[in-house]
């Protein structure tokens, strides 16, 4: 008499997909460099901030506590804008008195904005702090401020750093002075000395991710479907870099 087949073992109980932590399309938090907190000497211009405070659980792919920072990877192709050529004015970009709408240019405080175009034109040497993230936001800045930072990077990548007085006769010959002035928010002039200046510039990038992030939370909380998870993770990258300021 044949026996019956032995029943099957039972299979273990699948486990549940977790993110990898390598993937920043998952992350619900924004990724900010670590200087923007205020530890860029400790911490490469391309390394992230990762909060350990905000509530988002495994899923998220939040790092443990403890974990260092990891190196920044870019969403998309974002290659700069810096390129050769004769600038002409033309370009993807809307003017700041349109309303923002998601994948445009973001309003961001004006005053924050004029301050970077300013320091950026008057002290060629701060590019050496701008790492990619900080790039990627500066080219985001709506309207005719980010023209100027446009123009101005590719001015830098074909020239280098360069003192006022050169970069004057440039914008001048570009036809772009009365921009340049219009966007820092007033006439520019030789800069003095200034042995504060990097910490200054530091906390004006700062001040536009703060912007940046509060955008971005103000689209989310306006949606139908608001993604509570990230909404939570933004407001809480904000309180971390005001309490950096």
């Amino acid at each position: 008499m044949d026996r019956p087949a032995p029943a099957p073992a039972p299979r273990p109980a699948a486990r549940a997909a977790v993110p990898s932590t390598d993937s920043v399309h998952e992350d619900p938090y924004f990724d900010i460099p670590a200087s923007a907190y205020g530890d860029e000497g400790s911490h490469g211009a391309d390394e992230v901030h990762i909060p350990h405070d905000v509530d988002v659980g495994v899923a998220s792919g939040a790092a443990p506590q403890g974990q260092p920072p990891r190196k920044w990877e870019p969403k998309g192709d974002f290659k700069g804008k810096g390129g050769k050529g004769k600038w002409s004015g033309k370009g993807e970009w809307r003017r700041r008195d349109q309303d923002p709408t998601i994948g445009m240019p973001l309003e961001l405080p004006p005053a924050p904005m004029n301050l970077a175009v300013r320091m950026l034109l008057l002290h060629g040497e701060l590019w050496h702090q701008i790492g990619e993230q900080d790039l990627q936001l500066l080219h985001e800045l709506p309207g005719e401020h980010g023209q100027l930072i446009a123009w101005l990077e590719r001015f830098l990548v074909d020239n280098g750093p360069t003192p006022w007085a050169v970069l004057q006769v440039a914008l001048q010959e570009a036809d772009l002075m009365d921009l340049a002035q219009r966007v820092s928010g007033g006439p520019l002039t030789a800069p003095p000395g200034d042995e504060h200046l990097e910490a200054e510039f530091r906390e004006t990038l700062r001040k536009l991710w703060i912007g940046k992030l509060q955008a971005d939370a103000d689209r989310i909380a306006r949606s139908p479907q608001p993604d509570m998870a990230r909404f939570q993770a933004l407001q809480q990258q904000i309180r971390d870099l005001k309490t950096a300021l």
